[in-house]
């Protein structure tokens, strides 16, 4: 069969439809994929197919792509296509050159995109589309009533995800449930998952379960970061253009982070890495899907990825200067009271921001003692956030 861009490019007016019935994050690569071919054909019908239950978040997103919430590619097209099995081609082993091609990438590869046409930075990727004035009028409300607002007037949340929809992504609730409690001392924490059971309660711990689609993610929009796993909640992240914390095990970066909206350069954490076994695949072939990677990583591995990062966004977002200050203490208390478990090399595999950056400034106002209160703590503050911001400038 014809590839579908070049159908286009000899039956501009045509009517077509693109089909992908599964997998919350793939339905919204795809879609994105359909957009995309809406743009480079404006005369062409676009229409998108999928299942009833992922209709709601697409119904006002792109007047140029008519979202039909059907898992059967309706009839009278002069061309379709589905992607049901295309995508997953990414989860083969990691040695496969499939492994590494981004997700979106394969989408647009199979409608027949050329070389020169394939996004190459997340700038030129349509992720942003609209929600509904519901959704944003919910969030807005949702954060108001639980999100507490801090002495500078930010309202300052980090958003975790319980699990993904397979063992490779999933982390022990013990582990997770730990770290986020420890978050909360600092900031509110949203929890994201299936069912309200999943999570748990605490002060600053908030659930976001039960709830629409699309007013989840308008509650993501508003937090600073999201802890989430190769899934549906990170490619939602996409959309919102919030910044997701990746917890990659048996996947391969690659086929995931380089597109993310702006060209923002993604925090991930490759498991696999700490424990020196190579990405393998989401079918775990070389564990037997066991997936020690991602389900044995050590907690202060996690503690120092999740608390190194939340300081650097938090500075470079000019939030309130006390909490990115005791953020980044306890980074540094994690990397001085753990490092006789992890060893002083396996640091560099967990996170690319530097101790150093945050050792130094400390070093530096601890000689700043004998300086009068106001001053020296007018240069501190400037001497850290400068250190901090040069420094992610150079990620």
């Amino acid at each position: 069969m014809i590839p579908l861009y070049e159908f286009l490019k000899a039956n501009p007016r045509a009517k077509v439809a693109i089909h992908r019935g599964y997998a919350l994050g793939d339905v919204i690569m795809c879609f994105v994929a359909a957009r995309m071919v809406a743009a480079h054909f404006p005369a062409a019908d676009v229409s998108f197919c999928t299942a009833q239950r992922f209709q709601d978040v697409f119904k006002v997103a792109d007047p140029k792509v008519r979202c039909l919430g059907t898992e059967e590619i309706p009839k009278g097209m002069d061309y379709a296509i589905t992607l049901d099995g295309v995508l997953e081609k990414d989860h083969a082993d990691g040695l496969d050159p499939w492994s590494k091609k981004h997700r979106l990438i394969l989408a647009l590869e199979a409608l027949g995109f050329p070389e020169d046409k394939l996004p190459k930075v997340g700038l030129e990727v349509p992720w942003f589309f609209k929600l509904g004035a519901d959704a944003e009028a919910f969030a807005l409300d949702w954060f108001k009533r639980f999100i507490q607002v801090e002495p500078n007037g930010h309202r300052v949340a980090l958003a975790f995800q319980i699990k993904g929809s397979t063992a490779a992504k999933e982390i022990p609730r013990e582990v997770m449930e730990k770290v986020t409690r420890e978050v909360a001392e600092f900031i509110d924490v949203v929890l994201i998952g299936y069912r309200a059971d999943e999570g748990w309660a605490g002060d600053r711990i908030h659930h976001a379960f039960g709830l629409k689609t699309r007013y989840v993610m308008e509650i993501l929009r508003r937090c600073i970061g999201v802890v989430c796993f190769d899934s549906g909640v990170f490619w939602m992240a996409h959309v919102v253009n919030t910044l997701p914390f990746l917890l990659l095990g048996p996947t391969h970066a690659d086929a995931r982070v380089h597109l993310f909206p702006r060209g923002t350069p993604i925090p991930k954490l490759e498991t696999n890495k700490i424990i020196d076994c190579r990405t393998c695949g989401e079918f775990g072939s070389r564990c037997k899907r066991t997936y020690k990677c991602i389900r044995e990583v050590p907690i202060d591995a996690l503690r120092f990825f999740i608390f190194s990062n939340l300081g650097r966004i938090m500075a470079k977002r000019h939030i309130s200067y006390d909490i990115i200050r005791k953020v980044n203490r306890r980074c540094v208390d994690i990397k001085r009271k753990y490092t006789e478990f992890m060893g002083p090399a396996d640091w560099s595999k967990i996170t690319p921001t530097s101790i150093g950056v945050l050792q130094s400034f400390f070093d530096q106002l601890a000689s700043r003692k004998r300086q009068p209160s106001e001053e020296r703590s007018s240069a501190a503050r400037a001497l850290y956030l400068k250190s901090l911001l040069t420094h992610s400038e150079s990620m």
